[in-house]
């Protein structure tokens, strides 16, 4: 069996597409050519992510037009005032991946 290696960006967008398409983890696996077990693995090590706590150093006038501004090295992300607490974590997540 060949083995392929998958970018944390490859597995970050298929595990958004995973979240977006309402089928269970094994059955978008299998669409996928994955591994039940690795993709699981994936997601869990996402969630995991998700629940850490990175702090981030925030500019003034980050605020500006209703709008956000995470940042993270040179990595800076707009995103809108109100923007639900759970979206926020996940993006948090991302960024502590960088």
């Amino acid at each position: 069996m060949k083995y392929r290696r998958y970018s944390r960006e490859e597995k970050e967008a298929l595990i958004v597409e995973w979240q977006t398409s309402g089928t269970s983890r094994s059955a978008f696996a299998q669409q996928h050519g994955l591994s039940t077990q690795t993709f699981i693995n994936w997601t869990n090590e996402n969630r995991t992510a998700e629940q850490k706590f990175v702090e981030l150093p925030v500019r003034e006038n980050t605020v500006t037009s209703e709008r956000l501004a995470v940042e993270k090295g040179s990595t800076r992300i707009i995103l809108p005032l109100h923007t639900e607490t759970a979206e926020l974590s996940r993006i948090i997540g991302i960024l502590a991946g960088i």
